[in-house]
């Protein structure tokens, strides 16, 4: 608490966090989007295209459905071959992880939305060949107003460094 004295000349006690300028500091930090976890990967959406000898290739579809008049959920699914990962020992299990980031765009060049995650996939010793004939899949729904949006996907292996691009209207 903080004191200062108010006009008849006696103390008064005013807690910090209602302090007129930490009020202000913490709505502009609500009104701020979060910070993006993979911000090497959001640059490689946003600079020229840089072509990669190792490029990951993985799938994505895209379906919705209309809730209401004014939402419509968007699932965005994510299919990558195990057999392109790196996997590495990880706490007695071989391990891979796929870094993915999706920026989602009016057409008007507007931001509609965006999702980032670590995926990660298991395997024992003994398992790692059945594990590498399977894919791995990411599925995130968003909700979106109705209209018509462009999609960027950036996937990386963490174990290679290998990235693959996917822009889909």
């Amino acid at each position: 608490a903080r004191r200062s004295a108010s006009e008849n000349g006696t103390a008064s006690y005013q807690r910090e966090q209602d302090n007129p300028f930490n009020i202000l500091a913490r709505n502009i930090a609500l009104q701020n989007p979060p910070a993006i976890k993979y911000g090497d990967l959001n640059r490689v959406l946003t600079d020229s295209p840089v072509i990669d000898n190792n490029p990951l290739a993985f799938d994505l579809r895209i379906d919705y459905f209309r809730q209401s008049d004014d939402r419509v959920i968007t699932t965005f699914t994510i299919q990558a071959d195990n057999n392109q990962l790196k996997f590495e020992p990880s706490g007695g299990l071989l391990t891979a992880t796929l870094n993915i980031l999706g920026r989602i765009t009016t057409v008007a060049n507007k931001r509609g939305g965006i999702f980032e995650d670590a995926v990660t996939t298991h395997s024992t010793a003994e398992e790692l060949l059945d594990t590498k004939a399977r894919s791995s899949i990411y599925q995130r729904a968003v909700a979106l107003a109705p209209g018509i949006y462009k999609v960027d996907v950036v996937v990386r292996d963490v174990g290679t460094g290998n990235r693959g691009i996917v822009r889909m209207g």
